[in-house]
């Protein structure tokens, strides 16, 4: 399941194929890994159905406004791929590029303890990788038995609520994600 639009109060973030737009009430900016704007063709982006997967097609995407208090508030985005990565954008410039193991389905951003995001895969795992260290593989937080992750969210900085393909969701503390809270079945 694609999650290809996220709203973050008046910003936008939304995914077209293999292109990814940051929007705001003024203009509208393509997220790209470099400085260059990359144009493709529509038929670089359309795939037919007996044709390969895009490496590049997007899976899913998030957004969240970090609120500073010495400076301007930051917007984040995160932008995962079929090929396995999550591409990462502070204020629309790249920041950063995480290669996973297992294909992401869903995207959050949370600041408690330290900023990070956290990607549920497509096998019904949460991981959590933290935007300041770039070399760090990240750190499992809980899987569920189902195979597909479908979304997530946090209620404050403390519960994680992560919702699965079997209509199960877990309440889970956050980040001390073994200490279930209970879940709601479907």
């Amino acid at each position: 399941m694609k999650s290809l639009l996220k709203c973050e109060g008046s910003l936008i973030v939304v995914g077209i194929g293999s292109r990814a737009f940051l929007v705001g009430d003024d203009n509208t900016k393509e997220l790209t890994e470099n400085d260059d704007n990359i144009t493709t063709s529509p038929t670089d982006t359309a795939k037919g159905k007996n044709d390969e997967q895009d490496p590049k097609e997007i899976q899913c995407v998030a957004i969240a406004v970090e609120k500073a208090s010495d400076k301007k508030n930051r917007i984040w985005c995160a932008v995962s791929r079929y090929e396995k990565s999550i591409s990462i954008f502070c204020d629309g410039k790249f920041h950063s590029k995480r290669m996973t193991v297992k294909r992401i389905g869903s995207l959050l951003f949370t600041w408690e303890p330290v900023g990070m995001v956290v990607a549920g895969d497509m096998v019904g795992d949460a991981t959590a990788f933290p935007l300041d260290n770039t070399q760090h593989k990240g750190r499992l937080l809980l899987g569920h038995t189902a195979s597909m992750l479908t979304d997530m969210k946090l209620h404050g900085s403390n519960i994680l609520l992560t919702a699965d393909r079997d209509e199960k969701v877990r309440v889970s503390s956050f980040p001390q994600t073994c200490i279930v809270k209970g879940y709601l079945l479907g």
